[in-house]
């Protein structure tokens, strides 16, 4: 498929959620920006807010993001893989979205 847009541009950065709009974000730029574009795919991964010290009902706050991390990951390389595209990358973040989003543009 031809791409869409004319303009050149060299990066693009579309953070994915996984969530069916953001996922359909990623296919719609990868479409329309074509191979020449470096596209990152990035998911940020949002630590749990700090707990009472000595609960220990649940996972650590460590295991919980790096279980997030690791599942992010594998579905950000699986969604790369499906878009038929040459230059992509995928990113792993933690902590606050907004931030980390600005900072990978």
């Amino acid at each position: 498929m031809a791409p869409l847009l004319t303009a050149s541009l060299r990066r693009a950065v579309v953070a994915v959620d996984f969530t069916e709009p953001s996922m359909h974000a990623a296919r719609w730029v990868a479409d329309a920006l074509g191979s020449d574009t470096e596209l990152v795919l990035i998911h940020v991964v949002q630590p749990p807010p700090a707990g009472k010290s000595g609960e220990k009902r649940f996972p650590s706050d460590d295991a919980l993001v790096e279980d997030a991390r690791i599942g992010a990951e594998s579905r950000l390389r699986e969604l790369a893989g499906s878009l038929g595209t040459g230059r992509v990358w995928t990113e792993v973040r933690v902590g606050d979205p907004h931030d980390e989003i600005t900072r990978a543009t």
